[in-house]
């Protein structure tokens, strides 16, 4: 039995080093069972954000989803209705995947950040404890030793080191989620990406010319 990985809009298929990277429907690359699942579960995070599933490749036929509002009727019956016309196989272009790709891309450095900038938050805290626990060892403590007071100024000194190097990234980080101007809305972009999908065109009714039109009694 061979699978593809698809989320219904777009596919995985390799490319020339074997990576994975969307496609169209057509050019999906089928694979086994175990192959597929070991493909999903290690998908980059940018295609992770897609919802991927396997899904098992139909023997045969297509799926062509007529949906003509007279296919059941005779089309006399259907005279005067609006027939509404629906986009069939749609496939997104290279360009429309690699900007979802990009905004899916954005959202992940945005919410890196912000948790990365927790994690600094928590580490600057307790750096700033062990610095003052130092501190007050030098304050309260009686005089020892020059080789004594050396190690205490090491320690000092190693302290502020990773203190700043904490500080510096915070910084760094802050200014990311500052200039971002907080998360993408991916709802919205992905319900633009899904809306091409599903693009139908409602067909304007002609009215036809009255003869006697114009024609006065």
């Amino acid at each position: 039995m061979e699978y593809i990985i698809t989320n219904g809009k777009i596919s995985i298929c390799l490319d020339e080093k074997g990576r994975p990277v969307t496609c169209g429907k057509k050019e999906a690359h089928s694979f086994n069972k175990e192959k597929a699942e070991n493909i999903l579960n290690n998908l980059p995070s940018v295609l992770k954000n897609f919802h991927f599933k396997i899904r098992c490749v139909s023997p045969g036929g297509s799926k062509k989803d007529t949906k003509n509002e007279c296919n059941n009727h005779k089309a006399d019956d259907c005279k005067g209705e609006k027939t509404v016309l629906y986009g069939e196989d749609y496939e997104p272009s290279k360009e429309v995947v690699k900007w979802m790709e990009l905004s899916k891309s954005c959202d992940v450095l945005f919410s890196e950040a912000r948790k990365r900038r927790s994690e600094l938050h928590r580490k600057l805290s307790n750096v700033d404890k062990e610095l003052s626990n130092a501190m007050h060892e030098i304050e309260l403590e009686k005089w020892k030793s020059g080789s004594d007071g050396y190690k205490e100024y090491k320690k000092v000194k190693e302290v502020l080191q990773k203190r700043r190097k904490i500080k510096d990234e915070l910084l760094v980080v802050q200014s990311v989620i500052t200039n971002t101007k907080g998360s993408i809305n991916l709802k919205n972009i992905e319900k633009t990406f899904e809306m091409l999908s599903t693009r139908h065109f409602t067909m304007r009714i002609i009215e036809e010319d009255n003869p006697f039109d114009g024609i006065e009694d």
